[in-house]
């Protein structure tokens, strides 16, 4: 095809539709590497030569940098948890020498306290500040909002206060899970802070994921018909998840004064206009297949088509009307995933791509400090989706966890798990299959209908 401008019908109702010269490509501006060195120079608490030593040392001797940091005399362990704290936005608090009201233990059970490793320490308003040895525990934050009713202010602390401070106003807790940390403790779980704080940074700070490949192209082909209609280019946007989501942010946005309440693609395009949906497809970065090894985005694609799908077909079958907007949230579900990989593929790749589940997001807080669903939900969230898929979202591998749209939950949870069985074994599909018939007849779906939809819909993958 030509390089240049090509003229087309004016019979088109999308006249908009041109050719331009080059596709806008990801260069991988939106990626940044995680090194703890060049934070500490960028903040001023080492120079650019101190970390030259520091580095040469760490080659010659092994071991972390800031052990070796701390060892030259140029660190200290309070100004990292400063600088760490820093990178994370949130506070520090010495819970030590804090006195802690009993009204705010109250707020929060025991079993809570010690299983996110948090304790509420202020309330004021309608703000309750939470002491946290991680901070950025989305799901954690998430519990103590919805148990307490206030909003959520996190500040870190380490683990060996937390957990005395916690032993001092729950006496019902004998011993901690662990030993108490050294100093060579503290600096993996700083280095831990550190790798989280690097990655949420990231994913707060990002407008938007692009475009998969083949996307624009489909777009413009299917737009030049003079048969087409607004319906083609909702169908074409919402088989890829990435211009989805971003054409609802837009929609959501404050500047048409409905927040929170556009929840499908197809009111979000009437909402916005075709010629600006167009606009944010045609702008977006594409990102090409291998943009993280081992990360298909064609199987990507695949799964989450098939999961919006599925989650239509079990909201259907639960009786719901407006299906529509919980197949929004099944197509949304790993958005994290692929924010994940673009932000930080080099963490990302070392991920096994085979892993599903649970397994995968252990995978991910270890190597990224942050799992896949938290991602989502931090990113949809901040773009101003409704509340009942960001949760979802959150928790569509744990369904049972959701307090505000369990039913939603509970579908795409059952139609995620249906889209990993592709190339499962018999014993997979089996346990599958039983995980399923759990979730939805917990959602209150009549135990013959949970067969019946699942069967259709695992035949449908097959």
């Amino acid at each position: 095809m030509s390089g240049h401008a090509t003229k087309y019908s004016t019979s088109t109702p999308f006249d908009f539709v041109h050719e331009p010269e080059m596709d806008p490509v990801a260069t991988g501006s939106a990626r940044k590497n995680l090194r703890i060195g060049e934070l500490l120079v960028n903040s001023g608490v080492i120079s650019g030569k101190q970390l030259d030593e520091a580095l040469s040392a760490q080659m010659r001797h092994g071991g972390k940098l800031a052990k070796t940091l701390i060892g030259l005399g140029y660190l200290d362990m309070q100004t990292f948890i400063r600088v760490v704290a820093r990178e994370a936005g949130v506070g520090i608090i010495d819970l030590l020498n804090y006195d802690v009201k009993d009204e705010c233990i109250e707020l929060v059970p025991r079993d809570m306290a010690v299983r996110h490793e948090m304790l509420p320490v202020e309330k004021l308003g309608h703000m309750l500040t939470v002491a946290m040895v991680y901070p950025l525990n989305t799901k954690a934050l998430y519990e103590v909002e919805n148990l307490t009713g206030l909003k959520a202010r996190p500040v870190m602390c380490t683990p060996e206060a937390l957990w005395y401070t916690i032993k001092r106003h729950y006496p019902q807790v004998v011993e901690k899970p662990e030993p108490t940390p050294g100093d060579e403790d503290n600096l993996l779980w700083l280095e831990r802070q550190f790798l989280t704080a690097s990655v949420v940074g990231l994913i707060r700070r990002t407008e938007s994921l692009g475009r998969l490949s083949g996307t624009l192209e489909t777009l413009r082909d299917t737009l030049r018909d003079p048969q087409a209609t607004p319906r083609s280019l909702v169908e074409i946007l919402g088989s890829d998840p990435a211009l989805t989501a971003r054409i609802l942010a837009t929609a959501n946005a404050e500047a048409f004064g409905f927040q929170g309440r556009v929840d499908t693609l197809d009111l979000a395009v009437r909402l916005i206009g075709p010629r600006e949906s167009y606009r944010i497809a045609e702008t977006a970065e594409m990102w090409v297949e291998d943009l993280s090894d081992g990360f298909n985005l064609a199987q990507y694609r695949e799964d989450a088509m098939f999961t919006a799908r599925a989650t239509e077909r079990i909201m259907e079958a639960m009786g719901h009307g407006h299906v529509a907007a919980s197949g929004t949230a099944g197509l949304l579900c790993d958005i994290g995933r692929l924010a994940l990989a673009i932000v930080a593929p080099n963490h990302y790749r070392k991920v096994d791509p085979e892993l599903k589940g649970i397994e995968l997001i252990a995978a991910e807080q270890k190597y990224l400090g942050i799992s896949h669903p938290e991602a989502g939900y931090m990113l949809t969230q901040r773009w101003g989706l409704p509340a009942d898929i960001t949760e979802a979202i959150l928790f569509h591998h744990e369904p049972k966890r959701a307090t505000r749209a369990r039913e939603l939950a509970a579908a795409v949870g059952t139609a995620h798990r249906l889209a990993d069985l592709s190339g499962a074994t018999i014993d997979d599909g089996r346990s599958t299959f039983r995980e399923c018939l759990d979730l939805l007849q917990s959602a209150n779906l009549e135990f013959s209908a949970c067969v019946r939809v699942i069967s259709e819909l695992s035949h449908l993958r097959g």
